[in-house]
């Protein structure tokens, strides 16, 4: 309840946005501030709520609210599938600013299977490599080869602490 009055009076009555990703590893508390968010909709607010279908198990706090939620008839559940290989090219377009070759959209569709998220960290991870070049590119297969890479520049500690994050996963 604390969390929700502090919440409603930073946004103040103005229009807001508030997303929460991952519902389906939520823990107890914040599946309660987001189901009394939901119930109590301040005016202003969307609240929007991410979770993966294959990954949501009733056993979990957020398994257990969103069936309660979409049953609510002011809920809304949208659905988004792996993008398809137009979809790829253009989002790959948007994120470079212009058309890539249908080559590379062709090859980075093949690496993440229209997974967005593995293409945007896949984009992300070749740096100053202009996108005409990436077909070529040694690129990672695997997001967790991304994910690797992005923690190969941490210090000892600071890998050590985020090797420990992973390992105790979303009920820590």
């Amino acid at each position: 309840a604390d969390a929700v009055a502090a919440l409603v009076e930073a946004i103040g009555g103005h229009p807001a946005i508030v997303i929460v990703e991952d519902l389906h590893w939520a823990d107890a508390g914040s599946v309660a501030v987001f189901e009394r968010l939901a119930s109590t909709r301040p005016d202003g607010l969307l609240l929007i709520g991410t979770y993966r279908t294959e990954e949501l198990s009733r056993r979990l706090p957020g398994g257990d609210m969103l069936a309660r939620l979409e049953r609510r008839h002011d809920v809304a559940r949208i659905h988004l599938d792996r993008l398809d290989r137009s979809e790829g090219a253009a989002f790959l377009a948007s994120a470079y600013g212009r058309p890539v070759p249908s080559s590379v959209s062709d090859a980075m569709y093949e690496r993440t299977g229209g997974n967005p998220f593995f293409l945007e960290e896949l984009a992300g991870c070749c740096g100053d490599i202009e996108p005409d070049q990436l077909a070529g590119q040694p690129l990672p297969w695997t997001l967790e080869e991304v994910v690797r890479r992005q923690l190969d520049g941490l210090s000892g500690t600071d890998r050590r602490v985020a090797e420990a994050a992973a390992i105790l996963g979303p009920s820590a």
